[in-house]
């Protein structure tokens, strides 16, 4: 959680300046996943099963660990509420269809 913030800016303002971002950990599998889930999260209106899910459908084997789980749960119905409008104000936030279409051009 502590990190979670200074990643999804890092994130968006990669993608506010029209380039990509590369998130990865040493498997690419829990810890980056759960970074990911949390920018998506920030930036949709999706809490965190959903951008999982979301997630799962381009990487299949995406699985953060239940700490990380509980980590994401907890920002959801917390520290969220506290970001989001920021970042809503920063680069608007973007909706379900636009989360779809991020799916289908990975």
């Amino acid at each position: 959680l502590q990190h979670f913030k200074e990643c999804i800016q890092f994130i968006h303002e990669c993608r506010l300046a029209g380039g990509g971002c590369l998130v990865h950990c040493l498997a690419g599998v829990s810890r980056s996943t759960t970074v990911l889930v949390a920018y998506l999260m920030t930036v949709t209106e999706l809490g965190w099963e959903s951008c999982l899910a979301a997630t799962r459908a381009v990487r299949s084997y995406a699985s953060p660990n239940p700490g990380f789980q509980q980590q994401l749960q907890e920002y959801e119905s917390t520290l969220l509420q506290e970001v989001r409008p920021p970042w809503v104000h920063f680069g608007g936030v973007c909706n379900q269809a636009r989360l779809l279409c991020m799916q289908l051009s990975a």
